[in-house]
């Protein structure tokens, strides 16, 4: 746009050379224009979206028409037709030009709005991954604590059974029984125990039943004893 206004100017166009750099401008400008728009469209993806095909086939019918309003200026401006080539430049080429840049504000303005759209949804996926991240790992500590509390307790009470037995055994009680749960190491510590404690049983009710067989056989013998003296005097 501002390449074609210096080609209107009269120290440009009354230089051959200054002319013909700066229509190569023009025209570079032009190229770039339809570069950039269809850099647009495969970012974009315009073709597949049914909200833009309107504007879409709009704008490059605006692209066709300033190709041919510019070629009109160049022409008048060759012909020494500068009035008619300010006329063109400024009525049909500017309005064409001002839509074409409307267009593509618009396109942007929308893509904007859409990648934000997109970025404010990925910001709320992420926090609600965060969240559920969150309550998870929770959930999982808790647990894991309440395993170890669990192991823990089915490790020191049985235990603390064991030992509290066994001092009542070391103390004479051998009237305390183990409850045996389980099959694991320490399930065989309490059997051995509660073995063991009825081993002891075994061994001190013998001890007694002797002691009182003994105690029965002297208590006769005495008695014996007793009436063969009476019966000799």
């Amino acid at each position: 746009n501002l390449a074609l206004t210096r080609c209107m100017q009269e120290s440009i166009y009354n230089s051959k050379e200054k002319f013909e750099n700066t229509l190569n401008s023009v025209w570079e400008n032009y190229d770039q224009i339809e570069l950039r728009y269809g850099n647009f469209e495969k970012s974009f993806m315009i073709e597949s979206k049914p909200e833009y095909a309107d504007e879409n086939v709009e704008f490059h019918k605006h692209r066709v028409a300033l190709k041919t309003e510019t070629e009109a200026v160049i022409e008048n401006i060759r012909k020494g037709k500068t009035d008619l080539a300010n006329k063109i430049y400024y009525s049909s080429y500017d309005s064409t030009f001002e839509a074409m840049r409307s267009i593509m504000n618009e396109f942007t303005e929308s893509s904007q709005a859409n990648a934000e759209k997109e970025y404010n949804i990925t910001i709320e996926m992420v926090r609600t991954y965060m969240v559920s991240a969150f309550i998870f790992n929770a959930i999982v500590i808790a647990f894991l604590i309440l395993a170890a509390f669990v192991l823990t307790r089915s490790i020191t009470k049985p235990l603390s059974e064991s030992v509290y037995v066994l001092k009542q055994v070391a103390s004479g009680n051998l009237t305390k029984n183990v409850v045996i749960k389980g099959k694991d190491e320490i399930a065989d510590l309490m059997t051995a125990i509660s073995n063991m404690s009825t081993k002891l049983k075994e061994i001190i009710n013998g001890i007694i039943e002797s002691a009182e067989s003994l105690l029965a056989a002297s208590d006769q013998i005495s008695k014996s004893s007793q009436q063969i003296s009476q019966g000799a005097t």
